[in-house]
């Protein structure tokens, strides 16, 4: 059994999902399972950021109905959908109808790729009576700017605001959970790779974005956090007020990481792939920043280590970072950290509590 000052290591289980492997919950279920086999006391804190996710660690933390939806995927074929709803407030998640996963699809086309679905979800959730809507906009497989979503709005008759006029449709306030800092120009230069737009189309799909962005009632234009979800952060900002907060500091406070974490010998959190995106407004940034901030050491397992990806979780200030692909090798990883928290953990907490003063 490992053992600090006569106690078992207490160990704090954090990670993301390893996106189309595995879940945040089975991920945080399996480093659970290899601290426990190293006789360490574990507390699963499964996070997401906004993308994938988001609104199954809502729901865990808060309750709630899943709301189901008649929408459309990106290329407009008929979906059935949810959001969670809670009390009057309403959490949308763009990966569920403009999600990552439908550019695996046969017939997907980066450039006609729509976020009309999420629009309707939106427009459905404020129908309802929701007086207050959280979109999450991680995960997407779009470069439209939002241009689907804020049609499908005006449709429903929650058309473009004035600018000034503030974050209101019928009553409700919107927000968009984000921590990617692209501007809404950026887009499709940053993104549209992964979403599958080719090299030799970037531009003209930059183009697009900057035409539309004209007929905004405000410009998203070199505004940080607009180019997330494609644009749709920067539509909804723009046409309809909506907030830009942060997904990562959001999620952590909702789950109470803090005050989960104060206390603990070490915080293990995780990813499909650990690479310089990570960063940035990825969730193992975020749980690394705030478990820095009450002086716990934390290591990273991520399913992949990009080239150099030791050093980098090095200079963020990891305090070890190990390969990990499968629940079964996720389990030993927790298991080998657990077992080498008690001393790393103790000078990491005299470290971390003089940095932070």
């Amino acid at each position: 059994m490992t053992e600090q000052a006569g106690r078992a290591a207490i160990v704090v289980c954090a990670p993301d999902s390893f996106k189309g492997t595995h879940t945040a919950a089975e991920v945080a279920e399996a480093m659970r399972d290899g601290v426990r086999a190293a006789g360490g006391s574990a507390i699963c804190l499964p996070i997401a950021d906004g993308g994938e996710g988001t609104i199954a660690t809502i729901h865990a933390v808060l309750g709630g109905e899943y709301v189901e939806t008649s929408t459309v995927d990106p290329m407009g074929d008929p979906l059935t959908a949810h959001y969670l709803r809670v009390g009057d407030h309403a959490y949308v998640e763009m990966a569920v109808a403009s999600g990552i996963q439908f550019a695996k699809l046969e017939g997907f086309d980066a450039l006609r790729a729509s976020t009309r679905g999420t629009g309707l979800q939106i427009a459905h959730a404020l129908r309802a009576g929701c007086r207050s809507v959280t979109v999450a906009v991680g995960g997407s497989s779009t470069s439209d700017g939002g241009r689907g979503a804020i049609e499908a709005l005006s449709e429903a008759g929650f058309g473009p605001v004035a600018s000034g006029e503030g974050a209101r449709h019928a009553g409700a306030t919107i927000a968009v959970l984000t921590d990617v800092e692209t501007p809404y120009e950026q887009a499709a230069e940053v993104f549209g790779p992964q979403k599958g737009v080719l090299p030799g189309e970037i531009d003209g799909v930059t183009e697009r974005l900057r035409g539309y962005a004209e007929t905004l009632p405000r410009s998203p234009i070199g505004v940080a956090y607009t180019g997330a979800g494609g644009g749709l952060s920067g539509a909804l900002w723009a046409a309809c007020g909506a907030e830009l907060v942060s997904g990562i500091d959001s999620l952590l406070g909702l789950v109470g990481f803090e005050e989960a974490a104060r206390g603990a010998d070490l915080v293990l959190t995780g990813e499909g792939r650990f690479d310089g995106q990570s960063e940035s407004g990825k969730v193992v940034a975020g749980v690394l920043r705030a478990s820095r901030g009450i002086g716990v050491a934390c290591a990273v397992i991520a399913g992949q280590l990009a080239e150099g990806g030791e050093a980098l979780a090095e200079r963020m200030g990891f305090a070890g970072a190990m390969t990990a692909s499968t629940l079964d090798e996720i389990r030993e990883a927790a298991r080998e950290a657990t077992q080498d928290a008690a001393p790393e953990a103790t000078l990491f907490n005299r470290l971390s509590a003089r940095d932070a003063r």
